[in-house]
């Protein structure tokens, strides 16, 4: 993108966007295998929660630069960006929430 901005400028932003449906990635990702390896198991909460973070992170970093793009077309994508990672967070969040209830009911807590 970067290397068709230079050679384009804005126009290298007006690009057919089109969110990408990562339900087919998450389900061959998060696999019911992958979920019972994780429960219980501490360090993979933590690995998700730092994946969280990078997420917001991202969205968040996408998201100020749609709202201070010079360009409309620019700014949309930023925004397609900040709204992709946006999926990425929705899925480990999915995830992250289904091993700690997991891992809070193995530990005898439940907050609920």
């Amino acid at each position: 993108m970067a290397r068709r901005h230079e050679a384009e400028g804005v126009a290298a932003f007006a690009m057919a966007r089109q969110p990408a449906d990562l339900s087919s990635l998450t389900d061959r990702v998060f696999t019911a295998r992958f979920k019972e390896q994780a429960k219980g198991a501490a360090f993979e909460m933590g690995v998700l929660s730092v994946g969280l973070t990078l997420e917001t992170n991202a969205m968040a970093h996408f998201n100020q630069a749609a709202r201070t793009a010079d360009s409309a077309e620019a700014r949309g994508f930023y925004q397609f960006l900040a709204d992709w990672e946006k999926q990425h967070f929705d899925a480990l969040n999915a995830l992250y929430a289904d091993i700690r209830t997991d891992f809070w009911g193995i530990g005898g807590f439940a907050p609920f």
